[in-house]
């Protein structure tokens, strides 16, 4: 079977402090682009929302290959931040919700550039009950990804970087 590709950091403080940090890869080989095709939305019975069945599928397989790695989910020492590019900012958001919905303290999720993921009916859901309350999206006003699929939506805070008049990226403010 297909293994996922992905970085797993581990930082441990000298308050005990025990944090894992899991980077998402984006798009990189050519099954990618069947998963980012595979664009319907599909009914997730676990987060009681509707997801990118490509997406949700690569997120339970990235989950599942990762979560025997990680520290007990109801240890309070330990602490897990997802982030990811592309294609990985859309999984990182969801690997970011299935760890949640399973008892990690999962306190921060970042989507650079990734693609759109739930259905749009489900945002608030996303927004309020399942993605941490440190959940960013990190677009440019010139890359397409961000768009797809457009019947879908992407959930947590915007930092929206808009091209500016001398030709470099800026934030919207």
């Amino acid at each position: 079977p297909q293994r996922e590709c992905y970085y797993l950091y581990y930082q441990i403080e000298g308050n005990g402090h025990f944090l894992q940090q899991i980077f998402c890869r984006g798009t990189t080989l050519p099954a990618d682009v069947k998963t980012c095709l595979n664009s319907h939305l599909v009914y997730d019975d676990e987060l009681g929302i509707h997801l990118h069945k490509g997406f949700r599928d690569h997120a339970l397989r990235l989950v599942n290959d990762v979560q025997p790695l990680l520290r007990h989910p109801h240890n309070p020492r330990a602490t897990v931040e997802v982030s990811g590019h592309s294609l990985g900012g859309a999984v990182a958001m969801i690997v970011a919700m299935i760890l949640k919905k399973r008892g990690y303290n999962v306190e921060r999720a970042m989507s650079i550039a990734g693609a759109r993921f739930c259905a749009k009916d489900d945002v608030e859901i996303v927004n309020n009950d399942l993605l941490p309350l440190d959940a960013l999206r990190i677009e440019d006003d010139l890359d397409c990804v961000p768009l797809f699929p457009p019947w879908a939506s992407s959930a947590g805070d915007k930092l929206w970087l808009v091209n500016d008049s001398d030709g470099g990226p800026s934030p919207l403010t």
